[in-house]
């Protein structure tokens, strides 16, 4: 059994996944699996990822015909491993080398502690290593409050058995509900390290153009009781979305 198991979902990425699989190499840390779901993949996706395990077998690959929604991959990808610790590591974000083993051994080290996250940097360009920090070093006051985890978390499995799993009606603000949930129920850490480099480059499923992130921020903000930003989709995200559903589970 893998130390670390760091979920991702695939879709449409071949952009990326040469990328993603050579930044997994570079990882320090060898006890962790990637558990992987691609979506009505590709030849050229399969072509890639077939190359990478002739010479690795880092990769617990799931696999869908049709296109499920990134929180219900990362949930079967969840229920497909039995790690000690989980991270989510999106396919068009890069970690740095000691990333994934700063956190692992933080949670290793620190046994009141249920979460880590730590700093890291918004970039425009896929692998680029030149963006804005984003340092929540003082901000522990806002845990609660918006997604200060950020993207590269990690967290220990005994908190699912409290807050379940990924909600599967949420698209773009699955993570966020999630942070808020296990934040409930297990104590976060910040480590002043560098762990990643996040692509914001307005494509993803919180930033393209037809996002429905901000509905379901409204769901969110009604659901954890958190100062709602535009009333005007309160009775819209009440109509659309099960807003008392606190947590999914099988």
């Amino acid at each position: 059994m893998p130390k670390v198991t760091a979920i991702t979902s695939v879709y449409r990425s071949e952009r990326y996944l040469q990328g993603f699989l050579k930044n997994i190499t570079k990882q320090k840390f060898k006890d962790f699996e990637i558990a992987m779901e691609i979506n009505a993949a590709s030849d050229l996706e399969l072509k890639y990822l077939e190359k990478f395990k002739e010479k690795n077998n880092i990769i617990k690959l799931l696999t869908s015909a049709e296109l499920n929604s990134m929180s219900k991959s990362w949930n079967n990808c969840i229920n497909n491993s039995n790690s000690e610790y989980i991270c989510i590591w999106n396919v068009d974000d890069q970690r740095t080398p000691l990333s994934i083993q700063t956190m692992s051994q933080t949670l290793d080290n620190n046994k009141d502690i249920d979460i880590v996250y730590g700093h890291y940097y918004k970039v425009k360009k896929f692998q680029s290593k030149r963006g804005d920090l984003v340092d929540v070093s003082d901000q522990d006051h806002l845990l609660k409050i918006g997604m200060l985890l950020g993207p590269f978390f990690m967290f220990r499995r005994e908190l699912l058995e409290k807050s379940g799993l990924f909600d599967e009606q949420l698209f773009s603000g699955a993570d966020y509900d999630f942070a808020l949930r296990i934040l409930n129920f297990g104590k976060a850490k910040y480590i002043k390290e560098n762990l990643g480099y996040f692509l914001d480059e307005g494509m993803g499923a919180s930033t393209k153009p037809n996002s429905k992130q901000e509905i379901e921020r409204t769901v969110i903000e009604l659901r954890h009781n958190i100062r709602i930003l535009n009333k005007s989709l309160v009775n819209e995200a009440k109509s659309l979305y099960d807003i008392n559903l606190l947590y999914f589970n099988n």
